[in-house]
Protein backbone atom coordinates (compact mmCIF):
# COMPACT_ATOMS: atom_id res chain seq x y z
CA UNK A 1 0.00 0.00 0.00
CA UNK A 2 1.22 3.77 -0.78
CA UNK A 3 2.15 5.89 1.55
CA UNK A 4 -1.01 8.12 -0.47
CA UNK A 5 -3.72 5.72 -0.36
CA UNK A 6 -3.13 5.05 3.35
CA UNK A 7 -3.83 8.74 3.86
CA UNK A 8 -6.81 8.80 2.12
CA UNK A 9 -8.38 6.07 2.99
CA UNK A 10 -7.14 5.27 6.52
CA UNK A 11 -8.54 2.18 7.81
CA UNK A 12 -7.74 2.82 11.59
CA UNK A 13 -8.88 5.03 14.23
CA UNK A 14 -6.42 7.92 14.63
CA UNK A 15 -6.73 8.09 18.00
CA UNK A 16 -6.07 4.05 19.25
CA UNK A 17 -5.62 2.53 15.84
CA UNK A 18 -8.40 0.00 16.04
CA UNK A 19 -10.42 -0.90 12.84
CA UNK A 20 -12.63 2.93 11.80
CA UNK A 21 -16.40 2.74 12.37
CA UNK A 22 -16.97 6.01 10.92
CA UNK A 23 -15.06 9.57 9.41
CA UNK A 24 -14.96 12.90 10.38
CA UNK A 25 -14.82 15.03 7.52
CA UNK A 26 -14.70 18.33 9.58
CA UNK A 27 -11.71 18.18 11.59
CA UNK A 28 -9.73 21.08 11.47
CA UNK A 29 -6.48 19.22 9.69
CA UNK A 30 -8.94 17.41 7.45
CA UNK A 31 -11.05 14.26 7.24
CA UNK A 32 -10.26 11.83 9.85
CA UNK A 33 -11.25 7.85 11.04
CA UNK A 34 -12.80 7.09 14.46
CA UNK A 35 -13.77 3.25 15.98
CA UNK A 36 -15.96 5.53 19.00
CA UNK A 37 -17.03 8.17 19.67
CA UNK A 38 -15.30 8.34 23.01
CA UNK A 39 -12.06 8.67 20.47
CA UNK A 40 -13.31 11.40 18.63
CA UNK A 41 -14.41 13.63 21.39
CA UNK A 42 -10.68 12.74 23.10
CA UNK A 43 -9.04 13.46 19.55
CA UNK A 44 -11.11 16.59 19.73
CA UNK A 45 -10.84 17.62 23.15
CA UNK A 46 -14.38 17.49 23.60
CA UNK A 47 -16.20 15.60 27.27
CA UNK A 48 -17.07 11.96 26.56
CA UNK A 49 -20.39 11.28 26.25
CA UNK A 50 -22.64 8.10 26.35
CA UNK A 51 -22.36 6.66 22.43
CA UNK A 52 -24.56 7.96 20.33
CA UNK A 53 -24.87 11.69 21.60
CA UNK A 54 -22.74 12.97 18.99
CA UNK A 55 -24.71 11.50 16.14
CA UNK A 56 -21.80 9.26 14.70
CA UNK A 57 -23.08 6.07 15.35
CA UNK A 58 -26.67 5.07 16.29
CA UNK A 59 -27.87 4.32 19.40
CA UNK A 60 -29.04 0.59 19.40
CA UNK A 61 -33.01 0.03 19.70
CA UNK A 62 -34.42 -1.23 22.94
CA UNK A 63 -35.67 -4.57 22.74
CA UNK A 64 -38.91 -4.98 24.09
CA UNK A 65 -40.31 -8.30 24.69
Amino acid sequence: MSSLTSIVEPSHCVWCKAPAVFADQDCPVGTRHFCTERCWSLYNALPEQPEGHYGFVQKAPAVIE
